[in-house]
């Protein structure tokens, strides 16, 4: 497991030029991780939690969305008959009434909190799936995934980067030759966790067979 301290003297080595950019390589490190998460959605950014809609809060329609969020994927209630209601995501413009009820729908306001089309009768569980784009850590005793299974991109993407800054165009070069094969295995190894064990047969709309 390689921390982040070990992985930023490997990219100072690599430069070879003493500890001249040492004070910037976390910079570089830093940003070359997120352009990696923009262009791939990695199993470890999935986020499934837990919550509950609080019909006595002062605002019982809106609950604060998670920081750092790329993408999302759904919003569901746990009835009391141990039954899942999922939410539809709409345009808040197609809302008209706020009736006291099961909430059905929802919207997004910018990415700061998720409003409720109905104001909720009751207390409910629910539960959110998301991504979420890494935290990006500081201590040079830590890790991430990506300096744990995907040191090789990191570090592709990074002297990449950081090459214009250092003068050295031939390194972006060495390793802009062998990117597209660092992306195809880091994103073969990736499917692997989020496909593995699933079902690979597909759905299409409703079964009528079943009534």
């Amino acid at each position: 497991m390689a921390t982040l301290g070990t992985f930023h003297a490997q990219l100072s080595s690599i430069l070879n030029r003493g500890t001249v950019y040492d004070a910037l390589i976390p910079d570089y490190v830093r940003q070359a991780a997120r352009h990696i998460e923009r262009v791939r959605t990695f199993k470890q950014m999935d986020r499934f939690v837990s919550f509950t809609l609080d019909a006595a809060q002062t605002e019982p329609r809106a609950y604060p969305f998670p920081t750092e969020v790329k993408s999302f994927s759904f919003i569901r209630l746990l009835l009391e008959d141990d039954s899942l209601w999922y939410l539809d995501h709409v345009d808040p413009r197609d809302v008209t009434v706020r009736p006291v009820a099961r909430p059905n729908r929802f919207w997004l306001d910018s990415v700061q909190f998720i409003w409720l089309d109905n104001v909720p009768d009751q207390n409910y569980s629910a539960e959110m799936n998301y991504r979420q784009y890494t935290t990006w850590p500081t201590d040079p005793a830590s890790s991430n995934y990506l300096t744990d299974r995907y040191e090789d991109l990191l570090l592709a993407e990074s002297a990449i980067r950081i090459s214009p800054k250092v003068r050295m165009p031939g390194l972006a070069q060495i390793y802009r030759e062998g990117l597209e094969e660092l992306w195809q295995s880091v994103s073969s190894a990736d499917d692997e966790l989020w496909w593995e064990g699933r079902s690979s047969a597909m759905v299409f709309g409703r079964n009528y067979d079943e009534e």
